[in-house]
């Protein structure tokens, strides 16, 4: 489907989260996307095209150290160049665990709490230049966190109502030439040079990590 205004992003979040999950799908994004890897649950998966890996819950926490729940809170702090948001000066994940190693435990901590530990951090520690950083630049952290975050929907209610009835369409399909059209504007028609042999590919192996649930 295409979403006029909408990031794609948000669109698949919104599906994801409000549409699919609470029907009590598993709900598979094929994506190389990061932020995607913060919806993953025991209901929802997310495979990498480029890395072909498919990501549970034990993925996202053994590559990082860092489970889903928590992965928007680090990827404020980092940022992501791709997306052109610069995050925090000179945080990387190495240091974001030293530095706040709750962030790296198997419990959800919110940004808000996040940024309240930094301030006990800074005061207990006021020459480590990490806390300094995260306190100069909170109002940053908190924008760069409101983009990331795919928890909570940015699509106003229009496009809302558009996403639910193009899922609610019996007829959605698409043709092979308009598939190679997406992939001409997308400007991915030289990386898949044969797309039915890459989505019969793609396909066979989702349906076989499906079998394996």
């Amino acid at each position: 489907m295409t979403m006029d205004g909408a990031e794609a992003d948000d669109v698949i979040a919104y599906i994801t989260t409000n549409i699919l999950t609470p029907k009590d799908s598993h709900t598979f994004i094929m994506s190389s996307d990061k932020d995607f890897l913060q919806l993953v649950s025991n209901k929802v998966h997310v495979w990498s095209p480029t890395k072909k890996k498919l990501y549970y819950e034990d993925d996202v926490y053994n590559e990082y150290g860092v489970i889903p729940q928590n992965f928007s809170v680090y990827r404020a702090l980092e940022g992501d160049a791709s997306d052109g948001i610069p995050g925090a000066p000179g945080l990387k994940l190495k240091t974001i665990l030293k530095r706040w190693p709750k962030l790296g435990e198997q419990t959800t901590i919110s940004l808000e709490e996040f940024l309240y530990t930094n301030i006990d951090y800074l005061e207990k520690s006021p020459k480590i230049k990490a806390y300094k950083v995260v306190e100069q630049d909170v109002q940053n952290i908190k924008l760069y966190h409101r983009i990331m975050q795919l928890d909570e929907t940015l699509l106003n209610a229009t496009t809302q109502l558009r996403v639910h009835d193009n899922m609610d369409d019996p007829g959605r399909t698409l043709s092979k030439m308009g598939f190679h059209k997406l992939l001409i504007e997308d400007g991915m028609s030289s990386a898949i040079r044969n797309p039915e042999m890459w989505l019969k590919d793609v396909t066979t192996k989702l349906n076989h990590f499906t079998n394996l649930l």
